[in-house]
C-alpha cells in the first residue's frame, strides 16, 4: 500500500502488524521487526500529512534501534533522515539540521 501511496490502508495494516508483533514472545526477531514496522508507520504518517504522529512514531523507532544496535547503525541514519524531513516540513530547520548532522557523523565514523 505504501508504494501505491495508499497511506491510510498502509497505516491500518502496519498498525495490525505492530500489534501482532508485540504479542509475540520476546524473541530477537520480534524485537527487530518492531522498529522496522514503526519506521514504515512513521513514513506513512509523514506522507499522509500527519507530521506530529510521524515524529512520535519515528522517535520510538529510533530509540528501539539505538537500544538494540547503537547509534552508529545505518538503520538509525535512515530514521534520522526521515525525522529531518518531518522537522523540515514543520519548518523547524535547526532540529532538521541537527538530525542531518548526526546522519553525516554516522557515515563519517
Amino acid at each position: 500500500y505504501l508504494n501505491f501511496k495508499c497511506y491510510e490502508q498502509a497505516i491500518d495494516h502496519l498498525t495490525i502488524a505492530l500489534k501482532k508483533n508485540s504479542k509475540l514472545n520476546d524473541s530477537r526477531e520480534a524485537k527487530e521487526f518492531n522498529p522496522r514496522i514503526l519506521t514504515l508507520l512513521g513514513k506513512c504518517y509523514y506522507e499522509a500529512g500527519n507530521v506530529d504522529d510521524a515524529i512520535d512514531i519515528l522517535d520510538k523507532a529510533y530509540q528501539a534501534v539505538v537500544a538494540m544496535k547503537g547509534e552508529e547503525d545505518t538503520e538509525c541514519a535512515a530514521i534520522m533522515t526521515l525525522l529531518s524531513n518531518c522537522y523540515t516540513k514543520i519548518k523547524e530547520y535547526d532540529t532538521a539540521l541537527d538530525y542531518l548532522s548526526k546522519v553525516y557523523q554516522t557515515f563519517q565514523s
